[in-house]
């Protein structure tokens, strides 16, 4: 079950998870975010999986920058989100 504070009391189920990778082999749960496309700039480098066994939680905090393609000063947008997953 994945909660969200971008918006209050949201609950999404596995199969509603869009941006997060999950991988599961003979260990825990393999748990990785995807940044969204449309952020800027855009890091070659991002956090390895990360491993989640049965019973543990995970806080994922994204701090997503967005702006326009346009020269004309174009401003920043920032929307931080955070992920909980249990």
């Amino acid at each position: 079950m994945l909660t969200c504070r971008s918006r209050p009391r949201c609950l999404r189920t596995w199969s509603e998870l869009d941006g997060v990778r999950l991988r599961e082999g003979d260990g825990p749960l393999s748990v990785q975010v995807r940044p969204a496309a449309m952020s800027r700039p855009h890091r070659p480098w991002r956090p390895a999986p990360v491993p989640l066994r049965p019973g543990e939680w995970l806080r994922w905090q994204l701090n997503y920058r967005f702006g326009s393609t346009c020269e004309c000063g174009a401003q920043w947008h920032y929307r931080p989100e955070t992920l909980n997953l249990r």
